[in-house]
């Protein structure tokens, strides 16, 4: 993200690249001014792909709005709706 941090990072659901869209989220936003954050939640969300648009398309406009609260909600939404499910899977297959 050299680009001044205007790219959007995206994320396609996939556990694999979880921490690295975190890392690059909390990135994006701190080069935003606070009062912008809702706004810019809002094109992380326009700009997630595969599983994770998938899960965002079938919530309701009220839900999407409450996920442009802050950084916080909208990460640990995800994490609960799209890994920790998947987590304790792979946790299982392994033994």
């Amino acid at each position: 993200m050299g680009d001044g941090g205007d790219k959007v990072p995206t994320w396609d659901g996939e556990i694999e690249g979880w921490e690295k869209y975190k890392v690059d989220v909390r990135y994006f936003l701190k080069s935003k001014p606070h009062w912008q954050k809702s706004q810019q939640i809002a094109r992380l969300i326009r700009n997630l792909g595969r599983r994770a648009w998938d899960l965002i398309e079938r919530f309701p406009e009220e839900s999407k709005e409450r996920l442009e609260s802050d950084e916080a909600t909208f990460l640990n939404f995800l994490k609960r709706h799209l890994l920790e499910g998947e987590e304790v899977f792979q946790k299982l297959s392994v033994l």
